[in-house]
């Protein structure tokens, strides 16, 4: 855990190494939902120990903190409810996505914003590389809206990694390229030319 770029809030960084298996995942969250004071933020060094949940799952962390950084360990126990949930939806979790869904933030909220934008069946990879892009619903239907229809999974990644939006779409078009497909556009993005 270090300061963010982000005010108000810590990069907290998850590691995951276990035969042959390595895992990262890092975002911004507020000390306060850590349950962590500024007391302890700014303290010479000391013991911490705080538990954060999400909807697939809660992380037990203990460690250290020293003026603002801190490291430790976490334990991860997985929600039966959201695993439940999760079957509904069509998506049987092992213990390993179930983590990678929690340090997303990857709610069934999300999963049914996701479906209800026409993204009703993603493959679980499809759907951890959608929420680690920030692809909403509203960005989905914002998206199609500008192209006057669907857009295929793979493609609406590239748009997203890529930084395309509907203003993007928007300006290339006042350049006078109107009518291009997602491939020209995405084409024309990755080489920078508007």
């Amino acid at each position: 855990m270090a300061p963010s770029r982000h005010a108000g809030e810590m990069r907290f960084e998850l590691r995951v190494d276990r035969a042959g298996d390595h895992n990262e995942s890092s975002f911004d969250i507020s000390p306060q939902r850590l349950g962590l004071s500024d007391e302890q933020l700014r303290s010479a060094g000391g013991h911490i120990t705080f538990t954060f949940a999400r909807e697939a799952g809660s992380f037990a962390c203990e460690g250290s903190m020293a003026k603002g950084s801190g490291g430790g360990t976490f334990a991860f126990s997985p929600s039966t409810a959201y695993l439940s949930t999760m079957r509904a939806h069509g998506y049987t979790l092992d213990p390993h996505q179930q983590m990678t869904a929690a340090t997303l933030d990857l709610t069934t909220a999300y999963v049914d914003g996701v479906a209800a934008a026409g993204f009703a069946h993603l493959s679980f990879e499809q759907l951890v590389s959608f929420r680690a892009l920030r692809i909403d619903e509203a960005y989905i239907r914002s998206i199609r809206a500008t192209f006057g229809g669907p857009i295929d999974a793979e493609k609406m990644l590239s748009l997203k990694a890529l930084g395309i939006d509907s203003a993007y779409i928007k300006r290339v078009q006042g350049h006078g390229f109107s009518n291009l497909t997602v491939d020209q556009l995405i084409s024309l993005k990755a080489l920078n030319v508007i």
